[in-house]
């Protein structure tokens, strides 16, 4: 047998291989570039200097700015509070307006339980749906010995991100401390409960 044809049968028989891995898409090893894996190498450490600035910008972006709501500036914000305290349970509702700076619209509503040392025990958040109607945060606690946040997020649009805000009540017992009395809630039984939570 010629050995150049039994050769040069199986360099095309290679080559042939290897059009049908690629065409399948499997890994196929290549030969004769030893400089290959170096200029990979080079340009993932390049590609991975110039990703990082982004990264860092994307991990030091501050997080939405927090807004407290208390009894004294409430109205003022445009909220509007209702705090229930019942041998049963405390409730909370957190009545928000439809947009705050013009264009800036509500989009999530939540609630965190905590205990008396301010440890959250249970985190609760939705997204609102755009509509017409106002934005509400409900909170509801059974146990005295512990306390409760309610919020509401306003995104604002392209351009105006900075200006997004998240309106808080980070604890239900101070709130019911400053407020003394509202309109279903006398002042000696808000007293007792924060006394019992440890305010």
């Amino acid at each position: 047998m010629n050995l150049q044809k039994l050769f040069g049968a199986q360099t095309h028989n290679k080559h042939a291989q290897v059009a049908a891995k690629n065409a399948a898409g499997l890994p196929t090893l290549r030969f004769g570039s030893p400089w290959r894996g170096r200029y990979e190498k080079t340009m993932n450490r390049l590609l991975a200097i110039f990703l990082l600035p982004i990264a860092l910008c994307s991990l030091a972006s501050p997080g939405i700015t927090e807004q407290e709501i208390t009894y004294k500036n409430a109205r003022d914000l445009g909220f509007a509070v209702t705090v229930e305290v019942t041998s049963e349970a405390t409730s909370i509702k957190l009545i928000g307006p439809k947009s705050i700076n013009g264009n800036c619209t509500p989009a999530r509503s939540g609630n965190a339980l905590m205990s008396a040392a301010g440890e959250e025990l249970m985190v609760y958040q939705a997204n609102l749906q755009p509509g017409d109607s106002v934005p509400v945060a409900f909170g509801y606690f059974t146990q005295k010995n512990t306390n409760m946040s309610v919020w509401l997020d306003y995104f604002c649009p392209p351009g105006q991100e900075l200006e997004s805000r998240r309106f808080v009540i980070p604890s239900v017992a101070k709130y019911l401390i400053t407020s003394q009395s509202t309109s279903r809630l006398s002042a000696p039984d808000s007293l007792r409960y924060a006394s019992a939570a440890g305010y």
